[in-house]
């Protein structure tokens, strides 16, 4: 169970940082065309990036109930600043999404939703572990 969760923890990032590239082009695109009202690709690509996030969000939260149990109760400390940097990413995600929907402009929404979701990726990149990092971990596990 273990592995099969890291596996599709691993892989899942790389879905959500596409999902969240795709959305922030297709945003700035919007802004640059400034059209109105959000077209189907900026929504469904707003949507897309959240439920992918909430879904890496959980597999992380189901490692961390089984990680202590295959390492005998030990848990590294970078699993704090991973997880909680995460989950303040993840927090800023669902605000943004939040706050963009009440604007009353397609406009607002896009500049809400495109200043918003950079802040959260810069949030999550602020807690990935990165090679020059002591807790390395590689980019495609499996491979």
């Amino acid at each position: 169970m273990y592995t099969s969760l890291l596996f599709i923890h691993s892989w899942n990032r790389w879905l959500v940082l596409l999902c969240l590239a795709t959305t922030l082009i297709a945003l700035i695109i919007g802004l640059l065309k400034k059209s109105s009202p959000l077209s189907r690709i900026e929504m469904a690509g707003q949507k897309i990036f959240i439920a992918t996030l909430d879904l890496q969000f959980l597999l992380g939260c189901g490692l961390l109930i089984v990680t202590p149990l295959i390492a005998g109760g030990h848990i590294h400390p970078w699993i704090f600043h991973h997880g909680g940097g995460m989950f303040m990413g993840v927090a800023v995600a669902h605000a943004v999404n939040s706050i963009g929907k009440k604007k009353p402009s397609a406009q607002k929404q896009r500049k809400v939703y495109l200043i918003g979701n950079v802040v959260a990726l810069l949030v999550i990149l602020g807690s990935v572990p990165w090679p020059f990092m002591s807790f390395v971990r590689p980019f495609f596990r499996g491979l």
